[in-house]
């Protein structure tokens, strides 16, 4: 019975497959022995041109990590990491698998170990990049005999865990190594009596530790009998760590005989950059806070978040600031600099909780883009809202008691705090409103801050935010800018007045997305809650400088009710789930090439539309947009929709396809992962064979034309 079940293969569930990566649990033997060691796997076969990371991923990237969950008793070890490859992506450097590999795990079982079957479980996240990077997560099991006794090992597996072995790095007996830090290289000096039969080729460093060195910059190597000298660029912020450093050096011709590197272990000599304060002789070596990467994507953040205050989705917004820097213009300067530090100060926290929530869902095991909150139509609804009070108090309805800092009195301790309460506020909702649309610059920051830390992506969330609300913070603070402002007059209700159009004008936009995501029906009835709202505002600004308690009350009930038929109208529809449109769109996007092609009409899109498409050597142009997406809908009109647009994409027989993001698609957010982006809209050109075009978020017939230049002739 012990030999039977000893020889019986292991149970597994299947292998997680993706577009990109085959991922599996697996064990050497086919059961697991009360009080010996058994070996796990994690088995990951790339796709071509695709690639994970080592340990140290160098310049960008996450290695893989497995999170187990085991019986009581039972201890998995950390991985034991293969030889790793430099993966060069210029101008950066990255270190990883391209190749098959199996990452080994040992495993403790214990000697009270009992029962007939052991039940493994571990939950594995990765990071798979090629052009773009695509985070992944599974949870996957494993289900072994318990036996006691001699095991055999797993017949499908004897070759894979040999070669496993083989791959790992290797202990030279002899080998001793000394390393001395400058303020440019560290001299890593390897001393192998015998290791070496002949000149070496080319030698490697691979330290463990992140932020020792740079990998994108060349090592150089000295070689003499038994002596391997390499000079390795030392990375920013360079201390000396009093801890061995220990890495992996590949040589070739190789210094082991199965071809793995070398384990080299050193103590670091040597004294931090000029310049640097001394560190202390406790202090261990930490990685850099920046490196080139995150410094471009920051810049790109901060780029995005200036230029998005020039997107169609933050107009009705900025009519409120209009109308505060003329407030402020002629007044106390002081004051003014601190109602725009307050308007930047709610438009970066807004930016840091929105990025919260991304990175919150994103360890859950979820995932939101960038607009998330207009997906919902309970946001929607409470934005339109907001707006029609907004644009009530803009026509003179009624007032918001806050003071105006222009009008020739010095504000009190209580008004001081109330306008910046209003500016934060302001600055709050300007971020909201913005933050649906995508910038120029801004996608790439975003995609970046998808595979990164918490810190590292609600760094990325603050600089758009930052970037954002710079123009206001410098207007502020230039008292020539705003005395240039002219002074407020009669003129100004008159511009209250215009500047309500666009908000009401956003109501309506809005109204027309709670459609797109809902049906006709919904939204009579969630106008009807906005009329009663409207009236609300109309009764309290009647008697808002009256007393008359009575009459606040039935305003107050008048707006409860509006809030409550609303909520009734939303709780009887919350709208069709994407997984029926998602179906609507799979069916619609089955409909026939030829009529497709003689009408170049835009079919829905679906991951099957755009493989059965390449499959049969068509090139697509996706349109990944929401109806949410101010920018989506002008960039349509203006560019997508033009029959010169339409006759280009025609004669490059182009198939379109449009990828409606209005509400929460899971399958639209991972194929805008894989692009490196988290936001709409988007514009990709998928060419059969080849990575696909991401063009600009601001369309132009020209960015059109420069994509479909690049394709082969029809």
């Amino acid at each position: 019975m012990v030999g039977l079940m000893a020889s019986t293969p292991a149970s597994r569930a299947e292998a997680v497959r993706t577009d990109h990566l085959e991922i599996e649990l697996i064990a050497e033997h086919g059961a697991l022995v009360a009080g010996e060691r058994g070996w796990l796997a994690l088995r990951l076969r790339h796709a071509p041109q695709w690639h994970t990371y080592w340990r140290n991923p160098g310049d960008a990237g996450a290695p893989t990590q497995i999170t187990w969950n085991l019986p009581p008793g039972y201890v998995a070890s950390a991985i034991e990491w293969p030889t790793p490859e430099r993966l060069p992506v210029p101008p950066l450097a990255n270190y990883g698998y391209s190749r098959d590999v199996l990452l080994l795990v040992p495993l403790g079982v214990p000697a009270t170990a009992s029962g007939d079957a052991v039940a493994l479980r571990a939950h594995v996240d990765w990071l798979v990049c090629k052009d773009v990077c695509i985070p992944g997560s599974a949870d996957l099991s494993l289900d072994l005999p318990l036996v006691q006794g001699s095991v055999t090992p797993d017949p499908r597996w004897i070759d894979a865990f040999a070669r496993a072995r083989n791959e790992l790095p290797q202990r030279v007996e002899g080998l001793v190594a000394s390393a001395r830090a400058d303020e440019r290289v560290i001299r890593l000096n390897v001393q192998c009596p015998g290791c070496t039969a002949g000149p070496l080729s080319s030698a490697y460093f691979f330290p463990v530790v992140e932020g020792l060195i740079e990998p994108a910059r060349p090592q150089i190597m000295s070689t003499s009998v038994d002596r391997i000298e390499l000079q390795l660029p030392v990375a920013v912020d360079l201390r000396v760590p009093t801890a061995p450093v220990e890495g992996v050096l590949v040589t070739d011709p190789p210094l082991t005989r199965n071809g793995a590197g070398v384990i080299v272990t050193f103590a670091l000599e040597g004294v931090p950059r000029a310049g640097a304060p001394s560190m202390a002789p406790t202090e261990a070596l930490r990685p850099p806070l920046l490196s080139l990467a995150t410094l471009l994507a920051f810049a790109l953040a901060l780029a995005g978040g200036i230029v998005l205050n020039l997107m169609p989705c933050v107009f009705p917004v900025l009519s409120l600031k209009i109308l505060g820097f003329v407030n402020e213009a002629h007044g106390d300067a002081r004051e003014a600099r601190a109602n725009g530090a307050a308007f930047a100060v709610g438009i970066v926290t807004s930016f840091v909780a929105l990025g919260l929530a991304v990175v919150g869902l994103r360890e859950t095991g979820s995932s939101l883009g960038w607009g998330f909150q207009l997906q919902s139509p309970w946001a929607v609804t409470s934005l339109a809202g907001l707006f029609l009070v907004l644009a009530m108090n803009l026509l003179g309805v009624f007032e918001v008691t806050t003071p105006s800092i222009g009008s020739g009195h010095r504000p009190t301790r209580g008004e001081q705090r109330s306008a910046r309460t209003s500016a934060f506020l302001s600055g709050t909702l300007a971020a909201v409103v913005a933050s649906p649309c995508t910038a120029p610059f801004m996608g790439a920051a975003l995609g970046y801050a998808l595979v990164q830390d918490t810190a590292g992506a609600l760094g990325i969330f603050a600089a758009i935010g930052l970037g954002m609300a710079l123009p206001y913070v410098l207007l502020t603070r230039s008292p020539a800018l705003l005395r240039s402002l002219p002074r407020p007059g009669p003129w100004l209700a008159w511009l209250r007045r215009a500047l309500a159009l666009p908000l009401l004008g956003t109501v309506a936009w809005l109204l027309w997305v709670l459609e797109q995501q809902t049906d006709a029906g919904t939204v009579g009835v969630v106008l009807g809650a906005l009329a009663l709202l409207g009236l609300a505002t109309v009764v309290h600004g009647r008697v808002q400088f009256r007393d008359s308690r009575a009459w606040e009350l039935c305003a107050l009930a008048i707006a409860a009710a509006g809030i409550g038929l609303g909520w009734y109208a939303l709780a009887q529809h919350p709208g069709a789930s994407m997984s029926e449109s998602a179906a609507r769109g799979v069916g619609a996007a089955d409909a026939s090439a030829r009529d497709a092609a003689a009408s170049n009409a835009w079919l829905p899109w679906s991951p099957e539309a755009v493989e059965a498409a390449l499959a049969r050597g068509e090139s697509v142009f996706v349109d990944f947009t929401a109806a949410w997406c101010i920018t989506c809908q002008v960039n349509k009109k203006l560019v997508l929709e033009r029959s010169d647009v339409q006759a280009r994409f025609a004669s490059r027989n182009v198939r379109l396809l449009r990828a409606d993001w209005t509400r929460r698609d899971q399958r639209i957010s991972d194929a805008l992962a894989a692009l490196s982006r988290n936001g709409v809209p988007v514009y990709a050109l998928y060419r059969p064979g080849q990575a696909p075009i991401v063009l600009p978020e601001v369309l132009t017939r020209g960015a059109i034309d420069e994509a479909l230049g690049a394709l082969a002739s029809p």
